[in-house]
């Protein structure tokens, strides 16, 4: 797999990001959802080891699974306004190099 992408855009019909999908992706920067995203889990490490300041969470998520930013460098995660979701592993963010700060918009 690509490991040196620095910009990944994902459509609206993407559900699930596979588990390891962009692990270990040093040269990520940004992260982006397609409006009206249909996203529903991002899988484990899924976004593990990245290094990249901040994602917004599309509201269609519903479950973030362990480690899926263990030892990333994010340091900021909102989640759009009227999220749905249900459940996220305090395991989820794991390592990461973020500033406890998740916003609910």
């Amino acid at each position: 797999m690509k490991k040196d992408i620095k910009h990944a855009f994902i459509p609206a019909n993407i559900k699930h990001i596979a588990k390891y999908a962009f692990s270990n992706c040093k040269d990520l920067e940004k992260v982006e959802f397609e409006k009206n995203s249909q996203l529903i889990s991002i899988g484990e490490y899924a976004f593990s080891s990245i290094f990249f300041n901040q994602m917004k969470i599309p509201s269609h998520v519903k479950y973030i699974d362990h480690m899926s930013f263990c030892g990333s460098n994010i340091k900021k995660v909102d989640f759009e306004q009227n999220s749905e979701m249900t459940f996220f592993s305090f395991l989820s963010f794991n390592q990461a190099g973020f500033e406890c700060k998740i916003c609910i918009l």
